[in-house]
């Protein structure tokens, strides 16, 4: 059967954990980016650090295969939205920064598009479930958003938020000016689809079984709790 293959990290952490110069520069990101901890920073370095490995491997590649292989990693930056269409070279790649891959977080651009006063509402409101890519939930703050997804963030359907008489609506419109109120759609606001508890979750409440008996239906209740959010 042969040895297990080995797993490579998802994740470098840095060589030397106390270099001030670094440990600085990494608050500073943390801050400005809402990051909830540096770990999420050293992710996205290390999605750049293999994309620049990979690259400076291909340098060394002559002719047709090289080429090949180099248009296949600018393509797929072209999709990730870290790269503008149109020829590029190894040094274009090689340019790349850890701030264009913050800057294409969901968290960053829910900021930037005036859905939320601050990056850390904007976590909030991703968390909470109010964001939406494309009409899809989306849950996950550090999720990159791709070029083809550009202007498609908003807030869920289901969410009170879209509703453009509510107070968050209103501020968010109000602080944002003219581009916010292009961004967030006039949505009609829906329920929000039943959450099913897990098996072998707390049992109801005195009082919620009581109100199951006298209603006689089984119906689950139409918007989850705060605690399940």
């Amino acid at each position: 059967m042969g040895d297990p293959r080995r797993q490579r990290p998802k994740v470098v952490t840095p060589s030397h954990p106390w270099e001030k110069a670094r440990i600085q520069e990494e608050l500073k990101s943390v801050g400005e980016y809402g990051l909830r901890n540096k770990w999420e920073l050293w992710k996205h370095k290390t999605q750049l650090s293999r994309f620049r490995e990979t690259v400076r491997k291909l340098r060394g590649l002559s002719g047709e295969e090289g080429k090949r292989q180099l248009k296949q990693i600018v393509d797929r930056l072209i999709r990730m939205g870290l790269l503008n269409p149109g020829g590029h070279t190894f040094d274009d790649v090689l340019n790349l920064s850890i701030k264009d891959f913050l800057d294409r977080r969901l968290q960053t651009q829910v900021y930037k598009i005036g859905l939320a006063k601050t990056v850390t509402q904007a976590r909030q409101f991703i968390v909470h479930h109010h964001i939406a890519v494309d009409g899809q939930i989306v849950n996950s703050p550090s999720y990159l958003i791709l070029g083809k997804d550009e202007g498609k963030i908003a807030f869920a359907a289901w969410s009170p938020y879209a509703n453009k008489e509510h107070p968050i609506y209103q501020m968010m419109t109000g602080a944002a000016g003219t581009q916010a109120q292009e961004v967030i759609p006039e949505i009609k606001p829906t329920k929000r689809p039943p959450v099913r508890s897990r098996k072998g979750g707390r049992a109801p409440k005195k009082e919620e079984a009581e109100e199951d008996t006298t209603e006689g239906t089984g119906d689950l209740p139409n918007e989850a709790s705060d605690s399940e959010e």
